[in-house]
């Protein structure tokens, strides 16, 4: 028994020693920049960070800085930053689960496709014109269906509610082949992609609909349901999900696109913990983390770098205890390439001759946002900041290279 003691009291002391040693190397590479550690700087810009690393399967998470320039409060495992297009990420989970569970199908991009595939208008109420090539799935997954990066003006689709916003994207791409509207038809495997947040608020809108059998569903009630409940990320979602209704002064369903009213003591947002960004001059952008409905499969998520380490632990193929086994099995699918650049939502690039997979997210004006890993690897990290001028993406692969 004492020798099984003096084994564990060892272990938990090299864990603390190597913890430490993670740390220096973080706070390093972070760097003494006046605008983390230094409030009284006059930095317009001044932010605060949270970094979360997985090395050899165990994980770390540092904070630095302040969730609002001038309050004292370092970010904590629990503070809510807006994470971007870095919601895709889910979005992809999503769709490989559904592909393994045969309620959709994913066609190979060339060659003969044997089954045939799920189109859109097999599960809109909405369908594609049949003027044009019909869009895939995966041309929706990998940026290939041609649409536009921007799902329309904001006030194009701004109906007060999801469902109606929802359906005015929808009943848009009915007019994809007029004058007013006219679209790229789907952009050929072999040719670059086109980015769009489009495509994946329509994929997400998609996959919603299948979820729930064609009833009346949200984005977020599919990602709860089939994602974060599974892996534990009780700190994951969208605005209207995450709200401190004591934060919020009146009534607000998140419907008015930024316009709610918030306590002052709340940091002028709709949560204790959200972490406020900032314009170059130092006020709150009011579109922080938007609230725009018709994005919720591609930008509008909120999450913690407790979270977001969660899920950057399931992405690494690491089988945390709770996740569930269909989860696990569906790894290989989110990352199976479909051509030289992208795995789904994912993107891949290199590093000291190594590859590894990336997602990013963010707004110049509030907040950014990065999650990556060594591809057959044992290293990733994490990088969340509600200032949208700090480079996440830098830090992230300094950590990297040096992991």
């Amino acid at each position: 028994m004492r020798k099984t003691i003096g084994l564990a009291l060892l272990a938990a002391l090299a864990a603390e020693v190597q913890a430490e040693t993670m740390k220096q190397r973080v706070d390093r590479l972070v760097g003494e920049r006046c605008r983390i550690f230094d409030p009284d700087c006059n930095d317009p810009n001044f932010m605060g960070i949270a970094v979360g690393v997985i090395k050899n399967g165990v994980r770390y998470q540092f904070y630095y800085g302040e969730t609002k320039h001038g309050n004292g409060q370092k970010p904590q495992y629990n503070t809510l930053f807006a994470i971007g297009s870095t919601t895709k990420i889910f979005t992809a989970t999503v769709l490989a689960l559904f592909s393994h569970r045969g309620w959709v199908h994913i066609p190979e991009p060339s060659g003969p496709d044997p089954i045939p595939a799920t189109k859109l208008k097999d599960v809109t109420t909405v369908p594609i014109a049949t003027a044009r090539q019909a869009i895939t799935l995966l041309d929706l997954a990998t940026h290939h269906s041609g649409l536009d990066r921007e799902a329309g003006s904001a006030s194009e689709f701004q109906t007060g509610s999801y469902a109606g916003d929802m359906q005015a994207l929808m009943a848009k791409l009915n007019f994809c082949h007029s004058v007013d509207f006219p679209c790229v038809a789907p952009i050929p495997y072999s040719e670059d992609d086109q980015y769009s947040d489009y495509a994946f608020a329509v994929l997400a809108r998609v996959l919603s609909k299948v979820w729930s059998g064609g009833a009346p569903a949200t984005v977020n009630q599919m990602f709860q349901d089939e994602i974060f409940f599974e892996m534990n990320m009780n700190h994951t979602g969208d605005k209207a999900s995450l709200t401190d209704a004591s934060c919020v002064i009146g009534s607000c369903d998140y419907a008015d696109y930024g316009q709610c009213s918030y306590q002052a003591e709340c940091n002028g947002t709709f949560s204790r913990l959200a972490a406020v960004g900032y314009l170059p001059n130092n006020v709150r952008d009011p579109n922080e983390g938007s609230d725009d409905n018709v994005k919720a499969g591609s930008g509008t998520m909120w999450s913690t770098i407790d979270d977001m380490t969660t899920f950057l632990g399931y992405s690494m193929g690491l089988g945390y205890p709770g996740f569930h086994s269909e989860m696990l099995a569906i790894v290989p699918d989110i990352f199976a390439l479909r051509d030289d650049e992208m795995a789904l939502a994912w993107r891949r690039r290199y590093l000291n001759s190594g590859r590894f997979t990336r997602a990013k997210g963010g707004d110049l004006a509030s907040f950014n946002a990065w999650i990556a890993f060594i591809e057959g690897g044992d290293a990733g990290v994490v990088v969340l900041s509600n200032s949208g001028d700090y480079s996440t993406g830098a830090l992230a692969e300094r950590i990297l290279r040096e992991l």
